[in-house]
């Protein structure tokens, strides 16, 4: 809306009209001779024009970060810069030969997803280090080749925890186990012909399906057709039951040094290497074309979600490598809390997580008591449609990822190769909110940032940066395995590996990617810059002014925005589909 402002007559113009009026007056008075009786004058009334108002000059547009006047972020879940957008246009995206190997030394090389949904790989302190250099994970020098192996790990621990502890593995080629699922579950059988280290580099060799009857949750509990080999049996004593009731798997396999049965069917890590590209992508792809990007964009630290999503709060974990838990507000400010101190506005939105309906699904609970004194400032996601309409969009708006939709790769069904985050919908899901940001009244002064909280464990070959130290506190949580093989000990000192990024405004210049390192607390201190607001750790006042990088306020690209599309939903769920 443009408003125009009506200006008073100002005084300079005031006292230039009585100005004329005393010299006309003066001029009268003499011609009258003095102060006396005045004769009739024969002299016409000179006729006096006041001056007309003037019209006011309508300040000049900021050509400066002050332009923007509504700022939006948005962190979504685990996936790798390469893994997203290695096949984008003029970024340094996936090299030519990209691959990593298994246990055994199969080469397992990047290759083209043709599932939406895959299994879970692991991004942990230890798992990251690992990636980074499998042979020596305390070292500065990159080799990037732990993704298949940590992938590898990752299958055979999830795999196992339906077992609660009972031998799912076993030397030799029989072996039988008790199994109690709650719901629908598939059962895969696997083998290595070596008894230390076990290598399960093959396909199942077998599979059985428990059908748990009354099982509301699971859509599609098929399992994949697996033609039986020779020399292979697999099978439960009952293949329907009720919840919790017990089953006994039994199996052989002949010849076979080691064998294991899993809920897992990608044992050989091989997920970790899969890319999407622009057919799968199409919204993102089409976005990061026509906005800006950057292929020099990195999770804050070498970690998984929860430690990483609290440097988008406050630029530190405050020692923690791994989940923090609940941190004092009083001792560890976040950046609502800089913005609810100068007195600018903030929301959080938030998801109802199934698992949760009670509480905000938000990170910023975690930080108490300043969370539960701002109750006021959570409200549903849906409630952004809502206030871009009426107009009472905040200064400040931080939208939460919905569970489910928020691109994490993992089966959310043990055993079940159709469930998990389908990336498409989970594209579609956050293409809602920008859209809607683009058509608003905010568009005209807004930004909206979207990235994700760190790579997920997938195929990235570019090594995380040296970073500045938030605070000075070395890791306090470190695991028994972290200080085993991390040597010597990981420290806040490095990023994570890059992930992806859009930076979605009238602002943005047309197809840029920036080549300019950062982290994600960048945004942090695109907001403290735009709001004048003190930096939270000495991480996120090192990073590089991304409203010179990124944005042209003197020249808006983007006045009107583009149509994007829809989003594509046009890729199976399904996790043995991989390739």
């Amino acid at each position: 809306m443009i408003t125009t402002f009506r200006f008073p007559v100002s005084k300079c113009s005031q006292r230039k009209f009585l100005l004329v009026v005393a010299v006309v007056g003066l001029a009268l008075t003499t011609a009258c001779g003095g102060l006396g009786t005045s004769p009739t004058s024969t002299m016409a009334a000179p006729t006096l024009t006041p001056n007309p108002t003037p019209t006011p000059t309508p300040p000049a547009a900021p050509t400066d970060i002050k332009a923007v006047n509504h700022i939006v972020f948005m962190l979504q879940e685990n996936r790798s810069f390469d893994s997203y957008f290695g096949k984008l246009t003029g970024v340094d995206g996936l090299p030519a030969g990209a691959s990593n190997k298994t246990d055994d030394g199969q080469t397992i090389a990047s290759f083209h997803f043709q599932t939406a949904c895959s299994e879970n790989a692991d991004p942990d302190w230890l798992e990251s280090h690992g990636d980074f250099n499998l042979s020596q994970p305390g070292s500065n020098t990159f080799v990037g080749d732990g993704y298949v192996h940590n992938g590898q790990g990752q299958a055979k621990f999830d795999g196992s925890l339906i077992f609660n502890g009972a031998a799912n593995e076993v030397i030799g080629g029989t072996g039988t186990v008790d199994v109690a699922p709650q719901l629908t579950t598939n059962f895969y059988l696997f083998s290595s012909q070596t008894v230390s280290p076990e290598n399960y580099s093959s396909l199942p060799l077998a599979g059985v399906t428990v059908t748990v009857t009354g099982d509301t949750l699971t859509q599609h509990p098929s399992a994949p057709s697996i033609p039986p080999h020779a020399g292979v049996t697999f099978t439960a004593s009952a293949t329907t039951i009720t919840a919790g009731q017990k089953v006994t798997l039994n199996w052989s396999v002949s010849g076979a040094g080691t064998t294991m049965v899993s809920t897992r069917y990608d044992q050989m890590g091989r997920r970790t290497m899969g890319y999407f590209d622009s057919a799968d992508l199409n919204y993102y792809y089409f976005m990061a074309q026509n906005f800006a990007t950057s292929d020099r964009w990195f999770s804050p630290i070498p970690s998984n979600s929860i430690p990483n999503r609290f440097y988008m709060y406050a630029a530190t974990t405050r020692g923690h490598a791994h989940d923090p838990g609940t941190l004092d507000s009083g001792t560890v400010k976040n950046i609502f809390q800089l913005l609810e101190d100068a007195k600018i506005t903030w929301r959080v939105y938030y998801t109802k997580d199934p698992a949760l309906p009670n509480e905000p699904h938000t990170l910023l609970t975690r930080f108490q008591p300043f969370a539960r004194d701002h109750m006021g400032n959570l409200a549903p996601a849906d409630q952004f449609a809502t206030d871009l309409k009426n107009g009472t969009l905040a200064q400040v708006s931080f939208i939460e990822e919905l569970p489910g939709f928020d691109e994490h790769p993992g089966a959310t069904l043990a055993g079940d190769i159709h469930s998990g985050n389908h990336v498409q919908a989970g594209a579609q899901y956050v293409s809602t909110f920008i859209n809607l940001f683009m058509q608003s009244q905010y568009w005209k002064d807004g930004v909206f940032f979207l990235t994700f909280d760190e790579a997920g464990g997938f195929y990235d070959h570019v090594a995380g940066q040296p970073a500045v130290h938030p605070d000075g506190l070395p890791p306090s949580d470190l695991k028994a395995e972290d200080k085993a093989f991390i040597n010597p000990p990981g420290d806040f000192n490095r990023t994570g590996f890059r992930v992806p990024l859009l930076v979605v405004s009238p602002f943005a210049k047309k197809g840029l990617v920036s080549k300019t390192v950062a982290d994600y607390t960048a945004i942090l201190k695109f907001i403290e810059t735009r709001f004048n607001l003190p930096n939270l750790t000495a991480r996120d006042k090192a990073q590089p002014d991304i409203s010179k990088e990124f944005f042209d306020f003197a020249n808006p690209p983007w006045t009107t925005p583009p149509t994007p599309p829809a989003q594509n939903l046009n890729m199976v769920c399904d996790c043995t589909k991989l390739q």
